[in-house]
């Protein structure tokens, strides 16, 4: 009789699971706000959503400041046509395990980069510049993304990177 009752309980959560009724445990933290429209793509194809558009030209990685640590130097191309700026600084690498790295400034191979502005404005078409990144080496292979979320246009981009190779 405890067989049968424990078969029971273990075949109704494992169909209530399946229907979605049970929580999931393994909680990645890659919720997005109910009223935030998403798009994603991958590299060297351009992603567009409500007015924003976005293409990684090329990520180019280089050796680190840090051991165990490598930069991604991103080509990032953008057009707005929104109403509303599009702010190149908040854009973040985010890992499969949604670590986030935010982008590097005052490196000491910046000189040799051209920075996106620090607004790209409305009517802004074709704005072609750099995004420096520094993540660990085991990050390179952990499904990176350059991520895009804005308040204002109530959105989010995902431009996935693929597989890197270390420096």
């Amino acid at each position: 009789m405890k067989f049968r009752s424990l078969f029971f309980i273990l075949v109704v959560s494992l169909l209530l699971s399946g229907c979605g009724l049970l929580g999931n445990n393994a909680d990645t933290g890659e919720s997005i706000t109910q009223d935030y429209d998403y798009a994603s793509g991958g590299q060297n194809f351009s992603v567009l959503l409500n007015g924003v558009g976005m293409k990684i030209d090329s990520v180019i990685p280089r050796s680190g400041a840090r051991v165990g640590y490598t930069y991604l130097v991103l080509t990032v191309e953008l057009v707005n046509q929104s109403s509303n700026p599009i702010v190149p600084e908040t854009f973040v690498l985010v890992d499969d395990a949604s670590n986030k790295y935010a982008s590097q400034k005052n490196l000491a191979f910046e000189s040799e980069l051209t920075r996106l502005p620090l607004f790209v404005n409305k009517g802004d078409e074709g704005v072609t510049g750099h995004i420096i990144f520094e993540v660990p080496n085991a990050a390179l292979q952990a499904d990176l993304r350059l991520r895009w979320e804005s308040e204002s246009h109530k959105s989010r981009i995902d431009i996935f990177l693929g597989a890197l190779p270390a420096v």
